[in-house]
This record gives C-alpha cells, structure tokens and sequence, in this order.
C-alpha cells in the first residue's frame, strides 16, 4: 500500500471533525431523562452521563490495541480487544458517569492529540496490519480505526445529538 493509498487523511478529517462536535456537546444540557436507543440487539440505553464517562474510557484502550495490532503484526492477525462485557469498561462507564462532560473531553485531549498522531504516522505497512477479535473475527487497520476509534467517536456523537434533541 503506497502512502496516498491509505485513508490517512480521511480519518484526520473525520477526527477533526468529531472533536468539534463533542466540544459543542459537552457545552450543552441534556434532559435527566433521556436515553438512548438500544444498541441493535441489545437492551442497554444510556443517559448523557454514560456516554461522556463511555467517551472518557475508551480512546486510550482502543488505541493502545491499534498500536499493538501495528507494531506486532507479522503477516498473521494478531489478536486484541474486549468486549462490552468487559468488567473494566462496565466499571469506568458507571464510575465517571457523573463527572462533568467538559472534565472528561478535557481529560482524553492527550488520547485524541495521541489518536491523531497515530493515525498521521502510521505507515503504509501499518495500514496493511490485520488484529483477530474474539467477535468480530479479522480486521483490516482501517476498519479497526474505524469501528473502535474514529467511528466510535462519531456513534457517540450522534447519540448525544439525539438525546440533546430529546431534551
């Protein structure tokens, strides 16, 4: 993979973009009661509090799998992740879901600056590294910035903009 074949820039944008919108998000005031949709075939809905504390844990653990996935990869999938059953990620979303949504974005500023660099200077062969999720079977790098980063970001993001329309 040449260097202008990767989605390098893409993410960078999309990143950027995601950044502006959770600053606008954690400005704004969200109604005690509103929840959000079920994940599809789950039954968890989440108030505003659990999606900032979920935004506030997960970047540097992702990220931390993605370079792993980089640095380790030797042809063979390597294997990474977590599921949302993970005690960890339980414990972090109900521990921090009462701190304030401008503490937690102000919190992972270094994951996200981390999050952008990694994206920036990963290399062609990163971008061609594969990881073997216990789920979700082999993923491509750009799928993984994708789905359990970027995209994350992004899902996060337009759940708080419906529960802000809900407010």
């Amino acid at each position: 993979m040449a260097l202008n074949d990767t989605p390098r820039d893409g993410f960078l944008e999309r990143l950027h973009a995601v950044r502006e919108r959770l600053d606008h998000l954690a400005t704004s005031t969200y109604a005690p009661d509103a929840r959000t949709d079920p994940d599809p075939a789950g039954s968890e809905t989440w108030h505003a509090g659990n999606v900032f504390a979920h935004i506030g844990e997960f970047p540097a653990y992702w990220l931390g799998e993605a370079s792993l996935i980089a640095t380790s990869y030797t042809g063979y999938p390597v294997p990474f992740g977590r599921t949302k059953k993970d005690p960890h990620r339980r414990e972090a979303i109900a521990r921090d879901a009462s701190h304030s949504p401008q503490e937690i974005l102000t919190s992972i500023v270094p994951d996200l600056e981390a999050l952008r660099t990694f994206i920036a200077d990963l290399p062609a062969a990163g971008w061609e590294a594969e990881g073997l999720h216990e789920t979700l079977g082999i993923m491509p790098m750009p799928r993984i910035v994708d789905e359990f980063l970027v995209g994350h970001l992004e899902e996060h993001a337009q759940q708080l903009e419906l529960l802000l329309s809900r407010s």
